[in-house]
C-alpha cells in the first residue's frame, strides 16, 4: 500500500483495513446461509449473529493491538480509552439488506483522535469493493478483493457532475426523510435508484 502519502494515522488506517476485510469473510460466513439467526432489539431493529460475532471479532484485534483506544460499537459496551483515539464500529450496516441476502451491505470502521475524524473505512465484502481515508493520505478505492488477495488502490474522486440533471438519487427509505423532498429532487435528477443502506453512503 505505498502507493498513498503515508501520515501519523497510517498504522492505524493499515490496521483498520485489515481488520474489516477479515470481519468482511467471517460476515461473508453467514450471508444467506441457514445457520444465521435473527433476533429483534428493544427498538425492533434486527441483530444478526452475524453482526455479534463480527463486532466480537473487530473489538478483539483492536484491544489486542491498540488497548489504549476506546472503542464504540453497535452491539456492545462502550470501551473506554487513554490514548486519545476512539473507534467506531458497524461490522455490518445494512443487517435488513443482510438478512434478506441483497449484498449492498458493508463493514465500516471510523476513528477519531482528540475528538476530531481522522480516517475511515468502508468494505463491501460480497461485492469485493473498499474506500477508505485517512487525514494527509487522500482517499483511496479498491476492487475485486477476495479474503486474502492484494490490495491495489486506486484514488477516490469526487464525481464531475455539475448539475442535478446529471445527477443519481439514491434513497434507503423514505421513512427516514420527508418523502415529498425526496421526490421532487428524484424528479429532477438524471437517475433516481433505490440502491439503500450502506451502499448510498459508499458511493457518495
Amino acid at each position: 500500500m505505498s502507493t498513498w502519502a503515508q501520515s501519523k494515522y497510517t498504522d492505524r488506517l493499515e490496521l483498520a483495513i485489515a481488520i474489516v476485510r477479515e470481519t468482511g469473510a467471517h460476515t461473508m460466513r453467514l450471508f444467506q446461509s441457514d445457520k444465521l439467526s435473527i433476533e429483534r432489539k428493544g427498538d425492533s431493529t434486527p441483530v444478526t449473529n452475524a453482526d455479534r460475532g463480527a463486532e466480537e471479532l473487530m473489538r478483539q484485534r483492536l484491544e489486542a493491538e491498540c488497548p489504549g483506544d476506546a472503542i464504540v460499537g453497535e452491539e456492545f459496551e462502550d470501551k473506554p480509552g487513554t490514548s486519545g483515539y476512539a473507534w467506531y464500529l458497524d461490522p455490518i450496516d445494512g443487517t435488513q439488506s443482510f438478512i434478506r441476502g441483497v449484498p449492498l451491505f458493508g463493514t465500516m470502521a471510523g476513528l477519531e483522535h482528540d475528538g476530531n475524524p481522522v480516517a475511515g473505512i468502508i468494505f463491501m465484502p460480497a461485492l469485493g469493493e473498499i474506500i477508505y481515508a485517512a487525514e494527509g493520505s487522500g482517499a483511496w478505492w479498491a476492487t475485486g478483493l477476495s479474503s486474502n488477495s492484494t490490495l491495489e488502490p486506486r484514488r477516490a474522486l469526487v464525481s464531475k457532475v455539475r448539475h442535478l440533471e446529471e445527477a443519481t438519487v439514491s434513497a434507503t427509505s423514505t421513512q427516514y426523510s420527508n418523502s415529498s423532498v425526496v421526490e421532487q429532487v428524484a424528479l429532477k435528477a438524471g437517475l433516481a435508484r433505490g440502491w439503500g443502506d450502506c451502499y448510498g453512503h459508499y458511493l457518495v
